[in-house]
């Protein structure tokens, strides 16, 4: 004899368990999505055009905030600490001469960029610059990387060097 209670009891509970996989399926999907959703993208633009003030600018294209970790200069294979001015200046002087006035941007451990945040790094006003000089800076400033540390609102760290 057909135990029907039994049957039913068994079905209802393949129902239960299919319904808890599916939920939490589709809680981990939820969570990518999310994560995705708030993903940060640093980048370095190099602005260099004649007649402009000279910029390398730090940019977040991603469409979620950016927690600044840390900053690494490297010249060749010399790699400086960009947390702190006196980096800045050993770095600017090897790429540079003296009669440059460059003005730059040191970012705070744990400063949050908002996407479409920009922030100039270095920058070298145009006044006193003559149109010869651009090609020399472009080459000047693309002698510089940059090495950032940054974390998504989800603590997922990214390293890259521009």
């Amino acid at each position: 004899m057909i135990n029907w209670d039994l049957i039913i009891a068994v079905s209802g509970l393949l129902i239960a368990l299919a319904a808890s996989v599916a939920t939490i399926w589709q809680g981990v999907l939820t969570r990518k999505h999310n994560k995705l959703s708030v993903k940060p993208f640093l980048r370095i633009d190099r602005l260099i055009t004649s007649g402009n003030d000279v910029k390398v600018a730090m940019i977040n294209s991603g469409v979620g905030p950016a927690i600044f970790n840390s900053l690494k200069l490297k010249v060749g294979s010399e790699i400086f600490d960009g947390n702190d001015a006196t980096s800045w200046d050993i770095v600017i002087n090897k790429v540079l001469p003296q009669k440059y006035r460059v003005r730059y941007f040191i970012p705070y451990k744990n400063e949050m960029f908002s996407a479409g945040e920009s922030h100039n790094l270095f920058e070298l006003p145009a006044s006193g610059l003559t149109d010869e000089e651009y090609p020399f800076l472009l080459n000047a400033f693309q002698r510089i990387s940059f090495i950032i540390s940054y974390s998504s609102i989800y603590e997922e760290e990214t390293v890259i060097e521009l």
